[in-house]
Formats: structure tokens, sequence, C-alpha cells
């Protein structure tokens, strides 16, 4: 019961932790060289933000940043989501009130609500979290926006509606602004799935199969017939060296399960602030850094358990495998932002460091 709690309790408060997830507002409205023009833009969506987290409810934490935090580049916020130091980012680009003036005063037919304002977020990082958490109080923000800013808007702008071209760029009244949503690494194909959830399972029971396929070898070594048995740490040694090597194999055949059923392994590396789809961070070598990962992996998984299995023999060994599995799980599978903070040592398990920061690595890439 105490090792099945330990799945329970990591989602037990789940909904009372997503304020510990961070999005990133940052206004560049009315930064240089847009300085001429009052900002209006900015200020209305960073107080929108405000009104909706006063609302309350499930809403993850908006943090409120300066442009100088990142050298006024909208592309330096894209770059912190992508190194997962937020789950997601609302920028207010640099010129966002400027060219909405311009657009109605002057009559810019060409004018793009959505050019005003950009949501990025990530979801290849968790793509539980993000669908089920992100994106919703992401979407809830847009439509607030979108249904408010046109009212506040016409009221600015009525002592000056003679002299605007409202007929030539109606859409520089209403909407007036939007904001183009921009998901980094989409999470993708769906064969990627068993790559980071059940399949990490399956990978612990594998490793864990080594311990009974050669206990009976190692006990030829301890009790020989015609010479003098090992010394222990002769023994020891040959556990560890026959464990790893199997796993060097083990995991070669579990990555291929993955390349049979086409998971991407050799596209090319993209651009680390554009949108992209199912891009592998290191090109056709990708496969041979997945199967090293699952390798470390599984060393990690395997070597604990061997441990253990030589510590506590049988049938302890049994339970100690029930522990280690659900441990992993608990906090492998979601977010540990959303679990109370007694599951802070996840970090530290071997699925959660497999789970979130192999896989998603592998889709993504620095590039310029």
């Amino acid at each position: 019961m105490a090792f099945l709690c330990l799945f329970w309790g990591a989602l037990f408060r789940q909904n009372d932790n997503v304020k510990h997830l961070t999005i990133l507002v940052v206004d560049f409205d009315g930064q240089a060289p847009y300085t001429e023009t009052s900002p209006f833009v900015g200020p209305f969506i960073t107080q929108a933000v405000r009104n909706m987290t006063t609302a309350g409810g499930i809403v993850p934490t908006y943090s409120f940043q300066s442009p100088l935090a990142y050298d006024s580049d909208p592309l330096k916020v894209r770059e912190a989501v992508f190194d997962m130091q937020a789950w997601a980012a609302v920028i207010i680009n640099p010129n966002a009130t400027a060219l909405l003036y311009h657009a109605i005063r002057q009559g810019n037919t060409a004018y793009d609500p959505a050019g005003a304002c950009q949501i990025i977020w990530n979801s290849a990082r968790d793509q539980t979290t993000s669908s089920t958490y992100i994106v919703p109080s992401l979407t809830a923000l847009q439509k607030r926006v979108v249904a408010t800013f046109g009212r506040s808007w016409i009221s600015h702008l009525q002592l000056d509606l003679s002299n605007l071209r409202v007929s030539d760029a109606p859409q520089a009244l209403a909407p007036g602004i939007d904001f183009t949503m921009l998901d980094l690494r989409p999470f993708g194909p769906p064969i990627a799935t068993p790559a980071v959830s059940i399949g990490l399972i399956y990978l612990i029971i594998i490793s864990f199969f080594s311990f009974t396929f050669f206990l009976p070898i190692h006990m030829k070594y301890l009790s020989p017939k015609g010479h003098p048995p090992l010394h222990f740490r002769h023994l020891i040694a040959w556990r560890y060296i026959a464990t790893v090597s199997s796993y060097f194999f083990l995991s070669l055949i579990y990555s291929f399960v993955s390349l049979a059923f086409l998971m991407p392994m050799s596209n090319q590396p993209a651009s680390h602030v554009w949108s992209a789809k199912n891009a592998n961070a290191y090109g056709h070598g990708t496969f041979v850094v997945y199967w090293m990962g699952n390798w470390v992996g599984m060393i990690a998984f395997g070597l604990a358990s061997e441990n253990m299995a030589m510590l506590l023999g049988t049938p302890w060994t049994a339970l100690w495998l029930i522990f280690w599995v659900i441990s992993n799980v608990a906090t492998g599978f979601y977010a540990l932002d959303l679990a109370p903070s007694f599951y802070r040592w996840g970090y530290a398990w071997p699925m959660h460091n497999s789970e979130s920061r192999l896989i998603p690595h592998l889709q993504q890439a620095r590039t310029s």
C-alpha cells in the first residue's frame, strides 16, 4: 500500500500546484526604436493577464519580465521557452501600437492583427501538461484579449475617428490585434508516445531480466566444480561487466522497436526559435544517440536492481522491483512541477531523466 500511494500521491494535489507552472509575459511595446508612440497594446494585454489571474481558477503563474532581461530581443524569449526556463511566453512585439496606429491612420490594407503579439510554447517538453494546463490557459487569454480589445481601442480613438481610414483597414479597428500562436516543437508523431510512457516501464522490466538470466552462471562461479570459487571482488566485477554488456545489446533491441515503427530518427535539425515538426537534433546520428540514451537509462535502472538483488536476496527482490517501477512512474510520467515538494527526489530517478530530458532533446536542436 505504501508503494502504491507513491503514484496516487504524485497526482493528489495537481490542480493546486498548477501555480508552479511559469508563463513569461514580456512587453516590448514602446521599446526602442519605437518610442515615439505611446504604448497602448502592451499595457492592455498585461492588464488582461492580471485580470485573468485575479479571477482565480486553475491558472499557471504569469511572470512579468523586463525586455532588458532578454536584450530587447523577442527571439531570446522564445529561446528561454525552448531551453525550458518557462513553460510558455506571451510576447507583445516592440512595434505593436506603432503599427496599429499607422494602419488605421494610413489605411494599410496589408496590416495583420496577428503581428501585434505572440504566444509561444513547447509541447514536446511534456505533451500532457501542455495540453491540459498551458494551452487552455493561453487560449483563454487570447479569447479574452480579442473579445475586449476592440471596444477599448475604439474608445481610445473616438476623438480622432474622422481622420481615420477605417474602410481601407477595418481589421485595424476590430479586432485590432491578435496573437501569432507558435508551438516550437509540436509533440509527435503518435508512435513516439510509447518511448515516453509505457515503453520506459518495459525498459525497467528488461533491465531486471538480466538478474534472473545470469543467476545460474553467477552460482557456478560461487560453487564451481574442480577449481576454487571467485574472490568476492572478482565476482562483483564480473556481475557488473556482464550486466552492463548485456544492456548494450538489450537497449539496441529496444531501440530497434521504435525504429521499426518509423519514429523519426533521421530528420534534419531546425532552428530553436521557430516551429518545426519532428526535427531531430542529430540528423542521421539521432538513432545512435537514442540507443546510447536508452543504454545509459537501462544501466541506471538495472544496476540499482542488481545492487538491491545482491543486498536483499530472494524473495525481497520482487518487492524492490515493485517499488522501483512505481517510484519511477510516479516521478517520470508527469511534470514534477505539479507534484508535491516531497517528490523532488524524482529529479534524480532514471525515468524522469529519460522521459523529460532524452526524448524531448532528440526532437529539438539549437541552430540559428
